[in-house]
């Protein structure tokens, strides 16, 4: 009876390992997976079927390794943080509390927080201005008769409204429906494009001059670099997991990315639009992919703003207070906390209005401004940074082998990015 009562008590604890596993894989993925994968056929288009295939598993596998080499960072700023602590729970405290910027401090100084605060703020308010961008653009298609301009303006009284939600957790149901709204979108476009399946007789095998811009919108695409730390420090114990659910999930987005991007540029060959939705036949099932999407995106716009406007409020903060460097590393007061609320309101609206301004000035050149964003920030985030901060955290542990590694990582972003903004800025242009 004893043995019984043992197995009944281990079954449930294995129930909720497995299922916080899932959770942790469910979160690892949510942070790369968005609604840039609407872009990715047009993305195949400007590098071809051949070169956009290899270039996307080339972002892939960079992309997971520097994961890991900003992971591998913090935990090396963690332990510096231990060897002038005494207390574990502090320590632990510590870990869990870090953020991307804090490990710039620890490999750069404090001008790293600003240097990684700066990229943070172009690319997820970037990201910001694209979703105005599709919310203009797809209303108009829903009701010609509705201006781009007027619809971006009534979204961003009500993003600004939303924006005023002062504590992420809040929003945790606005997450769900996101999810299940960009997935509605993903399963219905890409069964439309698998029943209509002929292959277009002007696809290429490679574009070279164009290529760039495939590479700001690939490696936009994989948007996690900026939460991969907080969500490996809230796996506590798990995180012995983080490698295996982080190659699991950039495999699982690689191949969503990758089917929606080849599929696509076959149907609809070199002329596929910047927004694959708009390639849809006018009736019922688009329409209501188009109203799923967009109530997705307009649910996902807090989640991406909240940083720009973390990042804005911490700065006006430090401004009022200044602190050196340990008061960053060490858990403290947010720096937010000490503007007064008429300030941190009219703050978001004007970052809310800000990008729906920037999105009415660039209504019809998604697909441009994505790999503006991608080229910009998300190359140095995802790239550069990491492979930099390693060999300045970890100069004396890397071999010859792994500091020309490193070489190649940074000038793969900053040669890659370099020529997707120029090539970004003249398609423009």
């Amino acid at each position: 009876m004893q043995e019984m009562h043992t197995d009944h008590v281990r079954a449930p604890s294995k129930s909720r390992e497995v299922l916080e596993t899932l959770g942790n894989f469910a979160n690892v993925f949510k942070a790369f997976i968005g609604v840039n994968y609407l872009v990715m056929a047009f993305a195949m288009s400007q590098a071809g079927i051949i070169l956009g295939s290899v270039g996307i598993l080339v972002v892939a596998v960079v992309t997971s390794h520097c994961c890991q080499l900003i992971v591998k960072c913090k935990r090396t700023a963690v332990a510096k943080i231990a060897m002038g602590v005494n207390n574990s729970d502090e320590i632990e405290d510590a870990a869990c509390s870090l953020q991307y910027g804090d490990v710039a401090i620890a490999a750069i100084g404090n001008n790293g927080r600003a240097l990684v605060d700066t990229f943070l703020v172009l690319t997820q308010f970037g990201f910001c201005v694209s979703y105005f961008i599709f919310i203009g653009s797809t209303l108009n298609a829903l009701a010609p008769s509705m201006p781009v301009d007027g619809t971006i303006g009534i979204f961003a009284v009500l993003e600004g409204l939303i924006s005023l939600i002062r504590d992420l957790r809040h929003l945790s149901g606005v997450s769900v429906i996101a999810n299940i709204a960009l997935l509605y979108g993903f399963v219905v476009v890409l069964s439309h494009e698998a029943q209509d399946f002929s292959v277009n007789k002007d696809i290429v095998y490679a574009r070279w001059d164009t290529a760039p811009i495939f590479f700001g919108l690939a490696t936009g695409a994989y948007e996690g670099i900026g939460t991969i730390i907080p969500i490996e420090s809230s796996m506590r114990e798990k995180r012995g997991q983080f490698t295996m659910l982080l190659r699991a999930a950039v495999i699982c987005v690689t191949v969503i990315l990758g089917s929606f991007g080849i599929l696509g540029y076959l149907v609809y060959g070199p002329d596929v639009d910047q927004i694959i939705i708009s390639e849809l036949p006018d009736n019922g099932v688009s329409r209501a992919v188009r109203i799923g999407l967009l109530v997705g995106v307009v649910c996902t716009f807090p989640l991406q703003m909240y940083p720009v406007i973390e990042i804005f409020e911490g700065l006006l903060g430090r401004m009022i207070t200044p602190h050196g460097e340990g008061a960053y590393l060490l858990a403290g007061p947010a720096s937010s906390a000490r503007l007064g609320p008429i300030s941190r309101t009219v703050l978001r609206f004007v970052l809310v209005a800000g990008a729906a301004g920037l999105a009415i000035l660039f209504q019809n050149t998604f697909g441009y401004f994505s790999s503006i964003v991608g080229a910009v920030g998300s190359s140095a985030l995802a790239f550069v940074l990491p492979a930099l901060f390693d060999c300045l955290m970890h100069r004396a542990l890397l071999t010859p082998v792994l500091l020309a590694k490193n070489a190649l990582i940074i000038a793969f972003g900053v040669l890659g990015g370099a020529a997707g903004l120029y090539t970004s800025i003249k398609a423009l242009v």
